[in-house]
């Protein structure tokens, strides 16, 4: 490689490093640890929302669960869930590092994985909830997402921030990914392996 252009990779903008996207990465995915991933909030007053095509629900669905049946189900595979986060830090963190793109791609499949595996987690616990409950008129939680009236309270559930920082580590692994690759082929937008003076970099 030119002495030109390693010199220009040197001194090239934090922001155009691989290196700071995967330890800002990593930063999130372990801060997502000791956040809430999922949740239901219960309030006295109705939570009042809008979309892009909806207006405030009229009559929110009377709903009922049982907490300490949700905490079992869902408690039951938090160690899975924190060991495939703490394994995407780690391999984020040295892939960056080391500027080893095969490492990154792992990462970012890991990520992947732990955000489906979650999802799959919670929609598990609630169909079993939804099987042991039988409570007329009212009906057990359904969906990821939604909002609804226990009788007493209203109930709103769904993800929050922890889950929400966890995927977005998972979008800064793309980002030093991507960075990773423009570096790699000085500056062109074409693969580095087109690039004359790429060298790959093995395991």
């Amino acid at each position: 490689m030119p002495e030109d252009q390693k010199r220009a990779k040197t001194k090239a903008p934090l922001l155009y490093r691989a290196e700071f996207w995967g330890g800002l990465s990593v930063l999130l995915s372990l801060t997502s640890l000791a956040l809430p991933w999922w949740g239901i909030d219960i309030t006295v007053t109705a939570p009042i929302t809008w979309g892009p095509f909806s207006g405030p629900f009229a009559q929110l669905p009377q709903v009922t669960f049982f907490f300490d049946r949700l905490d079992q189900s869902i408690s039951g595979n938090f160690t899975i869930i924190t060991s495939l986060v703490v394994l995407t830090s780690l391999l984020a963190g040295v892939g960056s590092y080391l500027k080893r793109w095969s490492i990154l791609t792992v990462a970012l499949l890991s990520s992947l994985v732990t955000d489906l595996f979650f999802v799959a987690d919670i929609a598990y616990a609630l169909s079993v909830e939804c099987a042991q409950t039988n409570v007329a008129p009212a009906s057990c939680i359904s969906g990821l997402v939604g909002q609804g009236y226990t009788g007493t309270r209203y109930a709103s559930w769904g993800f929050q921030a922890g889950f929400f920082s966890f995927v977005a580590s998972g979008i800064l692994i793309l980002a030093a990914l991507e960075l990773l690759q423009w570096n790699e082929s000085g500056g062109r937008i074409h693969p580095p392996s087109a690039n004359p003076d790429f060298r790959s970099t093995k395991l």
